[in-house]
């Protein structure tokens, strides 16, 4: 949890080129190491959303496929 260990790398949704980073989490390491642990959590829902959300598109796409292939005969 020493300098140079933002966010970014947790869940690698960040841009490393977003430097700025480092401003809000080059602080001592009380703060530091909450931070990091909330952003992992964060990550973690923002994953399990992200699945979920794919999941419902891909029965969506299905489903509709088969519409348009009933539709056809």
């Amino acid at each position: 949890m020493s300098k140079g260990w933002p966010p970014r790398r947790v869940c690698g949704l960040f841009d490393p080129r977003f430097d700025h980073l480092h401003l809000y989490f080059d602080r001592p390491k009380g703060q530091n190491y909450l931070s990091v642990t909330t952003w992992s959590a964060y990550c973690l829902v923002l994953r399990s959303i992200m699945s979920s959300f794919r999941r419902v598109l891909f029965v969506i796409s299905t489903e509709a496929t088969r519409e348009i292939g009933r539709s056809r005969e």
